[in-house]
């Protein structure tokens, strides 16, 4: 059965054993690791659809980021330091990025501006391990972004659901420039008061 966990649907391949990982983070070894992670996403056909089935459609800053390794099967995540250091394994865990994003704007869900959420994304560096996913997507300290996001903090969709905000383009026709330059959905202002009418 799929999991609930994320909408980060949910076959993950890793190229090492997860006792590799947790050889190599309790014995302190200093060599480092790559490890390359994937997962299937869902392919959204417009925006309106991805907004229909997002829980948190939200602009704002990201304020900071931090790594931490999180059991990705345990619901809600468990990361590695509240489960004291106990890898089960290693089974479950992998490196996450976790963005503070404080909210500017609210077009559906439950956040309101000042808020401040966590965005979460696998991959990242932690200690001598290195994990690559080719779906992340990459965010800055300061950059002002429109998201999709589910009940649990991570993108709808790491291609498809992220957006710069730019006062100076949000009345183009072009619509927002999507992080991801392999986004094929264009998100406009016109849509953003849309579904802002849709779901207040």
């Amino acid at each position: 059965m799929i999991k609930k966990y994320i909408n980060w649907i949910i076959t993950i391949a890793l190229i090492v054993g997860g006792y590799g990982i947790y050889h190599l983070l309790t014995n302190n070894i200093e060599p480092s690791m790559t490890v390359h992670i994937s997962a299937d996403y869902p392919h959204y056909t417009s925006i309106g659809d991805l907004a229909s089935r997002s829980s948190n459609i939200v602009r704002g800053i990201i304020l900071d980021e931090r790594v931490e390794m999180l059991n990705i099967r345990l619901e809600p995540a468990n990361s590695l330091e509240e489960t004291g250091g106990d890898f089960q394994e290693g089974e479950g865990y992998f490196a996450t990025t976790i963005y503070r994003f404080e909210i500017l704007e609210s077009y559906k869900g439950d956040s309101v501006p000042g808020d401040i959420i966590e965005i979460k994304q696998m991959g990242g560096e932690y200690g001598n391990l290195s994990f690559i996913s080719d779906d992340f997507v990459s965010f800055s300290i300061n950059d002002d972004l429109i998201l999709f996001l589910n009940e649990f903090g991570t993108l709808m969709s790491p291609i498809q659901s992220a957006f710069y905000y730019n006062s100076e383009t949000r009345a183009r026709a072009g619509g927002f420039e999507s992080v991801d330059p392999n986004n094929t959905l264009t998100l406009t202002q016109f849509d953003l008061d849309d579904i802002r009418d849709m779901f207040e």
